[in-house]
């Protein structure tokens, strides 16, 4: 009874822990949003800034709160993956056949505290996409279009707060987590644009984000997908309800499909901007 009760409690503390982070990262980030969008004129040339469109106003102040974003949660969720995957060395399988396996382990307190920081970031998102929406499609034209990014926000709202509360699936969530790491360099590069770096200072950013996208999300895809195989595909229950199964097995591959996308488009437009610069030298 005991212990019934303490796992109730528990619970219960997650629930309240998860929401208090998400509330507070969004209600910053609205908060970030409007003095930088307010006072964007004295951080920069103020006749530079007032002849912005719109849409560029807003992608640079959302920009620097996602570049803030990511430099708080990244640290958070490489140090919750970690865990579990000490775990895996330890007591945690990565067969179905044993409990707990990767695939039903409890989620870490980073994982939650994570969680939380990640959705409230996405509630901010979608509330600039709701308000503005011919800023945000200007503003999202290159990643695909708007719609890309009320699927990836909604589905990730609905879904990873419900697998990390549940003890399902956290191995998944907790990867997608640390992708944030990529999201330091993209914004930063945004904002170099946006700031007139010279040339080269942008190249070294621009490698770096593509790097950073590469290591964190292309390389460890086969092996989370090899985990997705093993845990939702190729075996029984494993721990999980139909509903549960279900969930991971039409959520999980969607990030990947969408970073195999990007890494792509990434790669055509560095082609470009190359091939571009080295016309101009030749002229």
């Amino acid at each position: 009874m005991r212990q019934w009760t303490s796992a109730i409690a528990e619970t219960k503390s997650a629930y309240v822990l998860l929401a208090s982070a998400a509330a507070s990262c969004a209600l910053c980030s609205l908060l970030f949003n409007r003095v930088i969008d307010q006072d964007g004129a004295r951080w920069c040339q103020r006749q530079k800034w007032k002849a912005l469109p719109g849409w560029r106003k807003l992608t640079c102040a959302a920009d620097v709160v996602s570049l803030l974003h990511a430099l708080v949660v990244s640290p958070i969720a490489l140090y919750a993956f970690y865990e579990i995957i000490a775990r895996a060395d330890d007591d945690v399988s990565v067969e179905c056949g044993h409990q707990p396996n990767l695939a039903t382990t409890p989620s870490p307190l980073a994982t939650i505290v994570a969680t939380g920081i990640a959705c409230g970031n996405f509630l901010y998102d979608c509330y600039l996409m709701l308000v503005f929406v011919p800023e945000t499609n200007m503003r999202f034209a290159a990643a695909g279009g708007a719609w890309v990014m009320w699927l990836h926000h909604f589905l990730s709202i609905l879904v990873w707060p419900y697998c990390v509360l549940t003890n399902r699936g956290t191995y998944f969530v907790t990867w997608m987590l640390t992708t944030e790491v990529s999201n330091i360099g993209q914004n930063a590069f945004s904002l170099s644009e946006f700031g007139g770096m010279n040339d080269k200072g942008r190249m070294a950013i621009g490698i770096g984000w593509m790097l950073s996208f590469f290591i964190v999300r292309m390389l460890p895809a086969l092996s989370v997908l090899g985990t997705y195989y093993r845990l939702l595909m190729a075996s029984g229950a494993c721990g999980f309800a139909l509903l549960d199964r279900c969930i991971g097995l039409v959520t999980v591959p969607i990030p990947i499909v969408l970073n195999a996308v990007w890494f792509k488009e990434m790669l055509v437009v560095a082609y470009r901007r190359l091939s571009a610069d080295s016309e101009k030298k030749r002229e």
